[in-house]
């Protein structure tokens, strides 16, 4: 940590990457290099303007060759190669890993939102497939699978491979990539077709991918994060939601690293509320964030009233322009099985 790696290898920062598919940032290590980039708060860590420069360098680099290379009007293609004129017309389906990952961390957006909705949307389209005999880690009775690649303008290679069948782990984090787009509609048809893909084989806990009782499905949870709009920031005791799912009346289950609870959100009239009751371990806030995908955006807040257990808390509201945020004058305690609420009433 006290000093910064900087590389060397082929594909890292120092050995200035080219071509499209090397400074693609489709993976989730990728989209860590952008950390430093699109959060300035965090720039301090790295304490080197070098390593700085080399990350936004592959950075940049990254997001013009994606772009240039790979978009073809209607999803991220697999790969092009302008000098040599020769391309993969394939679609993946975790295409655009590295947003959804960003996405996670809160980073911001290294792709166009409108470019990378289009792809998943074509992703769904493509890859939603039934179940077949020729079709590995299922059983042609099984139901619906999300395969790894699709080619739709021929070109298929031939033979069974991994693109030809479904990884779980990477569906699961297709669902929560469709939540971050706001498409809760396709977030939640993709986790059922895949829970009832398991459940039809009688072997709802048995996820395949390369072996039985495979770890990456773990990335459900990650379904759980896109739905609720979740973001926690330790560093700045930052919590938030913006529920994609039943906004006017969402309840869900929360984790934080030290402690985790439920958070409630309804609407009565014209009085909307917001809740976080935390159930144990250890959560200290400076701030609560709600998502303007919500309707809570679209609404302006007046005769505000925040509680903590019970208690009035004084609070400063601010605007921007994705998310309100209630910053509270001093730091909150919340002891296990208290509470605080926020509630508001609206105006169009």
């Amino acid at each position: 940590r006290s000093q910064p790696w900087r590389g060397g290898r082929q594909g890292s920062p120092s050995a200035r990457p080219s071509g499209s598919l090397r400074g693609c940032l489709v993976r989730e290590e990728d989209s860590l290099l952008a950390k430093p980039v699109l959060r300035p708060v965090d720039r301090e860590y790295l304490r080197d303007s070098g390593i700085q420069a080399d990350y936004t360098h592959w950075l940049d680099h990254g997001k013009r060759s994606f772009e240039t290379e790979l978009w073809n009007g209607q999803y991220y293609q697999m790969a092009r190669n302008t000098a040599a004129g020769t391309q993969n017309t394939g679609i993946l389906l975790a295409g655009t890993v590295g947003q959804w990952f960003a996405d996670l961390c809160d980073l911001g957006d290294i792709l166009p939102r409108d470019h990378v909705l289009l792809h998943n949307e074509a992703a769904f389209r493509y890859c939603r497939q039934k179940t077949r005999a020729d079709m590995p880690y299922v059983n042609p009775d099984d139901g619906i699978a999300y395969i790894n690649g699709f080619w739709p303008h021929g070109r298929t290679p031939s033979g069974e491979g991994q693109w030809s069948g479904p990884w779980t782990g990477i569906e699961y984090m297709f669902a929560s990539a469709l939540a971050w787009l706001n498409r809760a509609d396709l977030s939640v048809q993709v986790t059922t077709d895949v829970y009832n893909r398991y459940v039809n084989r009688r072997a709802p806990w048995n996820h395949i991918e390369c072996g039985d009782h495979y770890f990456r499905p773990l990335g459900v949870w990650t379904v759980l994060l896109g739905l609720q709009g979740f973001r926690w920031d330790a560093g700045r005791r930052s919590l938030g939601f913006a529920p994609r799912i039943s906004p006017e009346n969402h309840r869900s289950v929360f984790c934080t690293n030290a402690g985790w609870g439920e958070y409630f959100a309804t609407t009565v009239g014209t009085v909307r509320r917001h809740r976080v009751l935390h159930r144990a371990g250890k959560l200290t806030l400076s701030e609560f964030t709600i998502g303007r995908s919500t309707n809570d955006g679209k609404m302006l807040p007046r005769a505000v009233r925040v509680t903590c257990a019970d208690r009035r808390v004084p609070v400063q509201t601010v605007h921007t322009a994705d998310r309100l945020i209630f910053a509270f004058l001093q730091p909150l305690r919340l002891a296990p099985n208290s509470a605080l609420d926020i509630s508001w009433h609206t105006q169009g």
